[in-house]
C-alpha cells in the first residue's frame, strides 16, 4: 500500500517536525517523551502488535504468549534484532520460543523496555 502526501499535509508534517526540533537538528525532549508515552499507550492498547513471546513456562496458548513491537525489540536486543530479521514477511505476527526465561522474566523485560519503572505493572 501507497499512501500519498498532499502538499498541504507535507506542510503540517515539516511544521509538526521543526515545532520539535532545535536548532542543531536534536529532538527537543519533550517530543522524544511524546513518542516513548505513545509506544508504551500502544503496548496497553494492544496496538500495532507484531511479535508474540512465548516463554519456557508457558504451553503456547495465546493467553500465555505475551506481546510486542517488532521495532522496540529489535532496538534493545541484538540477539532478537537478528531473529526478526530473518523474517521475511512483516505483514505476519512472529512468535519466538524463550525456553530459558520463564514468562513473568519476559514479562518484566517488556515492561522496563516500555518505559515502566515498576517491572510489576
Amino acid at each position: 500500500m501507497i499512501c500519498i502526501l498532499s502538499s498541504k499535509k507535507f506542510f503540517v508534517l515539516n511544521f509538526v517536525i521543526s515545532f520539535f526540533t532545535v536548532s542543531d537538528g536534536k529532538m527537543r525532549k519533550s517530543f522524544r517523551n511524546f513518542v516513548i508515552s505513545r509506544i508504551s499507550e500502544s503496548l496497553k492498547n494492544r496496538e500495532f502488535l507484531d511479535v508474540g513471546l512465548i516463554g519456557g513456562d508457558a504451553n503456547t496458548s495465546c493467553e500465555e504468549t505475551l506481546t510486542g513491537h517488532r521495532f522496540v525489540l529489535a532496538g534493545l536486543s541484538p540477539l532478537l534484532a537478528e531473529v526478526l530479521r530473518t523474517v521475511p514477511n512483516f505483514e505476519e505476527t512472529v512468535s519466538i520460543s524463550l525456553p530459558d526465561f520463564s514468562s513473568e522474566t519476559i514479562n518484566v523485560f517488556l515492561n522496563l523496555a516500555y518505559g515502566h519503572s515498576d517491572p510489576a505493572r
